[in-house]
Formats: structure tokens, sequence, C-alpha cells
């Protein structure tokens, strides 16, 4: 972030009316817009010097899918967040741009929650459209339940579904408020589960959480 606080953000969309809606929602709500392209090359070569906290990204571009030019940036030192923004709302094609480095998942008519997605993925969470929490939720429910080993066997039998669905939210990115809305329990609920979690998993902080959950197949 700059000095005064402002996060920020380029954006790479290859349709001209929405690549200005998208800069000006941002503008107006007190963000930098720093770099705007209409193809993934450009963007390439605009972000080579770095600078930037969030970079809007839509998957369908001329040149380059979105996914691979998030895996291609989020490579380089100092990577930005990424927070997606597509009219695509299909189950594996959000679950792919999630796993090439997306923090935020946003469709193209909910563009005002644009300015909290970019906010959230600067300060390292996640924002993710409410049908596409949904898909998170049931890849989680359908996690198989043969254990890798004898040790996870033991985790995964002394810790309790909703504990289970929490911890997976966790391990990939999602905050506290964000996994609320995807199990629709109160946030006060959710941390009480993660501090069961921490005492289960003999841990201290979310980072090691997830990393535990990841290391035992939860992730």
């Amino acid at each position: 972030m700059n000095i005064d606080g402002a996060v920020r953000v380029a954006i790479v969309e290859d349709d001209p009316a929405q690549l200005a809606l998208a800069s000006k929602t941002l503008s107006a709500a007190g963000m930098q817009v720093v770099g705007a392209w209409e193809t993934g090359r450009a963007a390439l070569a605009g972000l080579a010097d770095g600078g930037i906290d969030v970079v809007v990204i839509d998957l369908q571009l001329p040149d380059l899918p979105g996914t691979e030019l998030m895996r291609r940036i989020g490579r380089r030192k100092q990577a930005p967040a990424f927070v997606v923004l597509t009219v695509h709302d299909e189950r594996a094609t959000a679950l792919k741009a999630l796993q090439a480095g997306a923090s935020g998942y946003l469709l193209k008519g909910d563009l005002e929650d644009l300015p909290k997605a970019v906010r959230v993925a600067a300060s390292g969470g996640s924002h993710i459209a409410p049908a596409i929490a949904r898909y998170l939720l049931e890849e989680i429910r359908g996690l198989k339940e043969a254990p890798r080993s004898n040790d996870q066997a033991e985790v995964r039998n002394d810790l309790t579904k909703r504990e289970t669905e929490v911890l997976s939210l966790l391990a990939k990115g999602l905050t506290y408020e964000d996994a609320a809305r995807v199990l629709g329990i109160s946030v006060g609920t959710v941390q009480s589960h993660v501090k069961s979690l921490y005492r289960k998993l003999e841990v201290s902080s979310k980072a090691e959480a997830a990393a535990e959950a990841v290391r035992r197949g939860l992730d």
C-alpha cells in the first residue's frame, strides 16, 4: 500500500466498458488504480516493476487464460494478490481459478462488492461470491473419509465434522467472516471451533492450523 494507506490495484479486462466501470468503482472507493490492460501479455509487461497490492483479473482474456496469468505473476517476488472478476460461475472454473492463486472470486453482476474483495485480498484474506462459496462447501463435504495414514485417521476421528469444515476453509485462505458465511453460522461459533482446533492440533495460529491441514490432507 502507499504511505497514505491507499490500496494500489491493477485491472486486466478485455472489455473496455467493463474495464472502465471496474476502474471507476475502485477509484470511487478510495483505491489507487495504477494499471489497466486489455490483454494478459500487456499486464505481464506492465506489472514487471511490481508495486501492486492486488490485480483484478478476468478469466477469459484474448491471449492468455486468466489462470495462466495468475500463475506467471504469482511466481515473481512480492507477487500481488489476485481477485477474479468474471461471468463464469461454473464449479470447475471457480475451483481452477482458486487453485491458480486467486484470493477472491466475484461475478460481474456483483461489481458493488469489488472494493471489499480487493481490500480483503490486500490484507491477506479471501472474499468469495456466495455461489462460489457454496461450491467450496460442497467440495469440503465431499472429502474422502478414508485416511491416508494412521496419524491422519486419528486426527480425522478426533475432529468433529464442523471442525473439519472450518479447518478446510481456513486452509483455503478464507477469513473467519467468509467461513461463517459459507457454513451459515456466526463468526463467534467459527472462533469457538478454531480454539478447539488449535488445542487438538497443538498449534497457536491460523497459519499453523492451515499448514497442519495441508500436511494431514484436510485442505
